[in-house]
């Protein structure tokens, strides 16, 4: 994590740099005009020459900046996915004994540790879509100043956080669709801790039903009805979830026609 501050750290000391060289290479650009107005030439080209030199440095940091950027956005990005993945293939076990043995087999223990799992998995979903919003607000900010180089005719500072905006698209959406998938799990955690509760009560009532009288069961089964719908509810809210995750893709050229949508809007 240390490592991971200091690369962030890295790239915004390098984004400042470029920030600080483009204003340099603007003021030399002002004084190659005022000198070419005037006639002195050779003080136009030194200006020129500087300008140049400091517009490239500019370029040069900042293209830094985002391939730093972009290598802790990946360090990130794994760290979050590798807790997601984790939390699944702990939980995959759970779900697979579940299935091939009564609910009731295990005791409070397991319903426990069911309950545990599931809230690792809810606090993982919510890390997920946390992440999938600083990249969208993060993509937002890289395409305002697409559209600031353009309007200053910056092709290559442009293209750069053209980029950038897309990279943060795609992780966006890959948080999104991780995000989805550790929720539909959760949902199957619910619905097995459900369960749990429904067969205990039916075991219950089995063994009760040797005893009571007519009015004490139907109570019971009162209780008992309650207890489906509240799984109906359960299973439904699993099946929205399901239905909600599909297939993203990512056009071709997309940095052309993001680049072309910027300066559409720029004018």
């Amino acid at each position: 994590m240390v490592d991971l501050q200091n690369a962030r750290g890295a790239a915004r000391l390098a984004e400042a740099a470029a920030a600080a060289a483009a204003i340099v290479g603007d003021a030399r650009e002002g004084e190659f005009r005022v000198a070419s107005q005037k006639g002195n030439t050779e003080v136009a080209r030194i200006h020129a020459e500087n300008a140049i030199r400091q517009k490239n440095e500019a370029i040069n940091f900042l293209r830094m900046s985002a391939r730093v950027e972009a290598v802790a956005a990946r360090v990130q990005s794994a760290v979050t996915m590798g807790k997601a993945t984790g939390f699944l293939a702990e939980t995959s076990p759970l779900l697979s004994c579940r299935r091939s043995r009564p609910a009731s087999s295990g005791g409070g223990g397991k319903e426990r540790v069911f309950t545990e799992h599931l809230f690792n998995l809810k606090l993982a979903a919510k890390e997920l879509k946390r992440n999938a919003k600083k990249c969208d607000k993060e993509k937002k900010a890289a395409k305002a100043k697409i559209k600031k180089a353009i309007q200053k005719g910056n092709t290559e500072v442009a293209r750069i956080h053209a980029e950038n905006a897309i990279r943060q698209k795609n992780e966006a959406i890959n948080f999104l669709r991780m995000s989805a998938s550790v929720e539909a799990v959760a949902a199957r955690v619910q619905t097995a801790v459900t369960m749990g509760k429904v067969t205990k009560s039916m075991a219950r009532v089995v063994k009760s039903m040797e005893s009571m009288n007519l009015e004490k069961i139907s109570a019971l089964m009162d209780k008992f009805e309650h207890q489906f719908e509240t799984l109906d509810v359960q299973t439904r809210q699993m099946e929205d979830t399901m239905s909600s995750t599909t297939t993203l893709t990512t056009p071709q050229n997309q940095m052309d026609t993001l680049l072309q949508e910027m300066a559409d809007e720029a004018g």
